[in-house]
């Protein structure tokens, strides 16, 4: 189960894609049903909110102003137009 959550963090933290976490996380399989298991019982809104409580306790942080942002955008021209000027 552990190695199961740290993969979920993985594919958060680096935007991957489930094929590729690496096989020391489960199978992708595992993986996804359980992400989903613990979305459909509301286990990540919990987890979040306890480690969201929790920095607010030690840092003390103004969360009037806080955002974040989930858009991922594919570049256009790729990463080889961005290298040649996009000509």
């Amino acid at each position: 189960m552990n190695s199961t959550f740290n993969g979920l963090i993985w594919l958060a933290r680096t935007g991957s894609q489930w094929s590729q976490r690496p096989r020391r996380y489960g199978t992708k399989s595992t993986v996804h049903e359980r992400f989903c298991a613990w979305v459909e019982h509301d286990c990540l809104r919990a987890a979040w909110k306890i480690v969201l409580e929790q920095d607010d306790r030690e840092l003390r942080i103004d969360w009037e102003w806080q955002a974040t942002d989930g858009s991922i955008v594919k570049a256009p021209l790729g990463k080889w137009g961005a290298l040649v000027g996009g000509n």
